[in-house]
């Protein structure tokens, strides 16, 4: 499975979606019109997430259900997984301005 990792050179995170969810699939085209760098983002069906799971030890920790409740998106130079508001927040952060500076505010913590 090394081939799911060889596609990620520039990727900054791994943002998991619902490939059965018109919502889901409006959003990811939004967040890819958005980018500032075509290759920040890197979007993976939620039916694909057990192939990737054995990628990560973080996503071992997770399941189907749990990225179910919302936005996760794996942030690769961190080793984080972030879900919610600040997975949006970054998000919108590898966007073009004035998605990136949204993002920026969205990190801030009493804002959240």
């Amino acid at each position: 499975m090394s081939f799911l990792l060889d596609a990620l050179d520039d990727v900054q995170g791994i943002v998991f979606f619902d490939a059965q969810c018109s919502l889901c699939w409006r959003t990811k085209k939004l967040l890819q019109a958005w980018l500032a760098n075509k290759n920040a983002l890197y979007f993976v069906p939620l039916q694909q997430f057990e192939q990737w799971q054995t990628q990560f030890s973080l996503l071992k920790q997770v399941s189907i259900q749990d990225l179910q409740q919302g936005i996760r998106v794996l942030v690769l130079p961190k080793n984080q997984l972030l879900c919610g508001v600040p997975a949006i927040g970054f998000c919108l952060q590898q966007g073009k301005v004035p998605f990136s500076l949204l993002g920026r505010l969205l990190g801030v913590p009493w804002l959240q």
